[in-house]
């Protein structure tokens, strides 16, 4: 079954964030590595589109969204987390709020997506035949993630969202 043509960088990533093992992989890398998970959606969502990523269009990328990321969506994520971690759900007032917080982080990282989708407006497809793994490779090269940890990967990120 071939994969699907995703318009919306944000209707692929919420359809491939819900496959198994996908969710947390990322949040490991993103834990581990400070990858951002945005990127690393948007980077499989390029191959969807077969459009190869060069380190060049991944810096415009990473220039684009790198205040927003840092100033709104970094900081609704650690203050989410500070409340789970301080409050442990015990409290449903508190659940309530972290609910927001959580609803309005997504807001964020929505708003990210649709800037990285922007930057890759016009870039034309590649001739290079199967693109699999390839752009998310570059991204986690960039940040430097081990080539042992990259080569385990691609099978539990780069699947079908059909599978």
């Amino acid at each position: 079954m071939t994969t699907p043509i995703f318009t919306s960088l944000w209707d692929f990533s919420l359809a491939h964030y819900a496959k198994p093992l996908v969710a947390d992989t990322c949040l490991q890398l993103q834990d581990s590595y400070g990858i951002n998970v945005n990127v690393l959606l948007w980077t499989l969502w390029l191959e969807n589109h077969n459009k190869l990523l060069t380190q060049e269009k991944l810096q415009l990328a990473l220039d684009a969204i790198a205040l927003w990321d840092v100033n709104y969506v970094q900081p609704l994520r650690q203050l989410r987390r500070k409340m789970k971690q301080d409050f442990a759900d015990n409290l449903v007032q508190v659940a309530d709020v972290r609910d927001q917080i959580k609803h309005a982080e997504l807001l964020a990282e929505k708003q990210e997506q649709q800037w990285l989708d922007n930057v890759a407006q016009g870039w034309p497809e590649s001739s290079s035949g199967n693109l699999t793994g390839k752009n998310l490779s570059l991204y986690l090269q960039h940040f430097q993630v081990p080539l042992a940890v990259i080569e385990m990967l691609p099978r539990q990120l780069t699947f079908s969202v059909c599978e």
